[in-house]
């Protein structure tokens, strides 16, 4: 069911000052367009509901989902400007830097009898971030409670 205030709604999509730059506001990722939408029905004073009816109304199957939309409306009401997804810091996700694979080299060429647990404490890895780094950077096998090497790279070998 079509909500009751589609023309406004269209009325504020297209004359909302957009319409003098279409050409750049076609070029905008649909996503931010969308988000451009959305701040519009926000300032017009539109509800929740008639904001996501008419986002699909006008998107169809490339609208964003119903979550998203009641997102976006919920953001722009309690004051953000910021009509981009914003940049979120996050932990490297794996200890096997060149730095730290070096430090695990030098440990391990230093006393091949170090296991993971006593080369994760000394170089404050984790247990298993330090074991992909022998298997798979460093091509050590594991045998008989060792890491030994097992067909090493050249550039590797001291």
């Amino acid at each position: 069911m079509p909500c009751v205030r589609d023309r406004t709604l269209e009325c504020a999509f297209w004359s909302s000052g957009l319409t003098a730059n279409m050409k750049r506001y076609k070029e905008l990722s649909p996503k931010l367009a969308q988000h451009i939408n959305i701040f519009f029905c926000v300032k017009i004073g539109l509800t929740k509901k008639e904001t996501v009816e008419g986002v699909e109304l006008l998107y169809g199957a490339q609208s964003l989902s119903r979550q998203r939309i009641c997102y976006w409306h919920r953001v722009l009401t309690n004051g953000r400007t910021v009509l981009v997804d914003l940049h979120r810091e996050s932990r490297e996700m794996s200890g096997r830097s060149r730095v730290n694979i070096r430090a695990v080299h030098r440990l391990v060429s230093a006393d091949k009898c170090l296991n993971v647990r006593a080369l994760a404490a000394q170089t404050n890895l984790s247990k298993s971030a330090v074991h992909s780094i022998l298997c798979k950077d460093l091509h050590l096998v594991h045998k008989c409670a060792k890491f030994v090497p097992h067909l090493s790279p050249a550039n590797l070998r001291s």
